[in-house]
């Protein structure tokens, strides 16, 4: 191939990959909308899956001249989840995080308490006006600046995290200073085991 197909075939691979995307939103959408959404569980450590997404998302914020860090409060206990959907949940708020934060840090910390894991992504963004902080996780909604930020968003990533932390019968919040102090994102999972098979 020449140079110039090569480039058309990239351009179409990264077309056809938004458009995958995109279809994977809508499909996690219409389930969540449904209460049919569908969890494959197995035991977790959520220290390994924080690790996992700092691991893959720190270039991003590098290149953004940014860090991104991690603090794991001592040893967090093994839950029962679908690890591709918490993972999805991490992977979401800590990409969300850089792309609304223009210079500072991203921090994600976790703990655990009373037979709870939470977990919090801190950032030094544009932060949220208070006005706005309570409709965050609804469809289509992007506070504030973001969409000056950010063009390509469309609002749903927040609704889709809600419901996903929700199946797992967990909650999510959002705290902000207001406007230009930065945000934090946050979910609480219940510690469960995984159920004894019945003989």
């Amino acid at each position: 191939l020449s140079d110039k197909q090569k480039q058309v075939l990239q351009m179409n691979m990264e077309a056809v990959e938004r458009m995958v995307k995109l279809i994977d939103v809508f499909l996690d959408i219409s389930r969540i909308e449904a209460d049919r959404v569908q969890l494959s569980k197995e035991m977790v450590q959520l220290s390994e899956v924080i690790d996992s997404v700092v691991k893959e998302l720190r270039p991003m914020a590098e290149k953004k001249g940014l860090q991104l860090n991690e603090e794991i409060k001592g040893k967090l206990p093994e839950t029962y989840v679908d690890p591709q959907k918490i993972r999805q949940v991490v992977l979401n708020l800590i990409d969300n995080a850089i792309k609304y934060t223009v210079k500072g840090n991203v921090k994600i910390t976790a703990w655990s308490e009373d037979k709870k894991i939470i977990a919090e992504v801190k950032d030094t963004g544009i932060g949220i006006a208070k006005d706005e902080v309570h409709r965050l996780f609804a469809k289509f909604v992007r506070a504030g600046g973001g969409a000056k930020i950010d063009q390509s968003g469309s609002g749903l990533g927040l609704f889709i995290i809600k419901g996903l932390v929700e199946a797992h019968g967990g909650k999510v919040y959002v705290k902000s200073e207001g406007e230009g102090k930065g945000t934090t994102f946050g979910f609480i999972l219940n510690v469960e085991q995984e159920p004894k098979k019945k003989n």
